[in-house]
């Protein structure tokens, strides 16, 4: 009774008529979310990540758009201000118009991030370590352009401040001010409560023989802890042999303490030697079995 593809007619009913709509599936479109700045992450239904990202769906459908606020694209923060189009809400539900469209959020400027990153020369967990900022970290997570900010390392007894480095020139100065113009990565190094022993020569004397003579020596703890255990475990000169047993006790010794000992050689009593002394003790603040190794002339 009629024909056409208007979806509203007209007929004149002057005898039974039959009328039949037919319907076709609704056309598909694309719905685009962009932001400005670029890449910034961003949802489409259930679609999420950096934009743009897209979905297709059918004209006339709901789409529900996001932008994610706050946003940090490699340590520069972003929030979301509005949509290019008009509207603030976000996310936003709109039905989808007849055609592809994009849709581009909005970003306003937030500041630049500042990283610490703490560690251990040598390894380890830096425990006796702390870094604070002065001014605080904002609300936002991010200082605004070139805010200064104080990067101080505090340390625990026996622990030692090393040095900054990564996102500054590698400096010994504690504290250090830095001026965020952009983002910063900062590495805070320490140094974990160790021994530190140096030998040194104290005296010598004639032994109990023919071409014997001793040597005292002197080892000194220049560390920030005890070294336990410590023990010499071979001593060596060109033109002299060692008659004294090894290894050798020389004691635990303290953080700022000195520990003599004695050995006897066989050789020419007159002559000078250049004697090499290797040494093992063990770290107090772990238990790390260290070694060491020290060359002292005996006059």
């Amino acid at each position: 009774g009629a024909t056409g593809t208007q979806n509203s007619v007209t007929v004149t009913v002057n005898a039974p008529t039959t009328v039949t709509a037919s319907f076709g599936a609704p056309s598909s479109v694309t719905i685009t979310v962009t932001t400005n700045p670029a890449n910034l992450p961003v949802t489409v239904n259930t679609t999420s990540g950096s934009a743009p990202k897209s979905v297709s769906v059918a004209a006339g459908s709901p789409v529900t758009i996001g932008a994610t606020t706050p946003a940090d694209l490699a340590g520069t923060g972003y929030s979301f201000s509005a949509w290019a189009d008009g509207p603030s809400t976000n996310p936003r539900t709109l039905n989808a118009p007849a055609t592809s469209t994009t849709y581009t959020a909005n970003y306003a400027f937030q500041g630049y991030k500042l990283t610490t990153n703490l560690s251990v020369i040598g390894g380890g967990v830096p425990t006796g370590c702390a870094v604070t900022l002065s001014p605080s970290v904002p609300v936002t997570g991010y200082y605004a352009p070139n805010a200064p900010v104080q990067i101080t390392t505090t340390i625990s007894p026996g622990w030692l401040f090393n040095s900054y480095g990564g996102g500054v020139p590698g400096t010994t100065q504690n504290p250090i001010t830095v001026t965020m113009n952009s983002p910063k990565n900062i590495n805070v190094f320490c140094n974990a409560p160790s021994p530190a022993l140096g030998i040194g020569y104290v005296s010598r004397g004639l032994g109990n023989g023919p071409n014997l003579f001793t040597v005292t020596l002197r080892l000194t703890n220049n560390g920030t802890v005890t070294a336990n255990n410590v023990q010499v475990t071979l001593a060596s000169a060109a033109t002299a042999t060692l008659s004294s047993t090894t290894p050798l006790v020389v004691g635990p010794i303290a953080a700022g303490q000195s520990q003599t000992f004695t050995m006897t050689f066989q050789g020419n009593t007159a002559a000078s030697y250049n004697v090499s002394v290797s040494w093992s003790f063990v770290n107090s603040f772990d238990g790390a079995i260290l070694t060491a190794q020290g060359l002292v002339n005996v006059p």
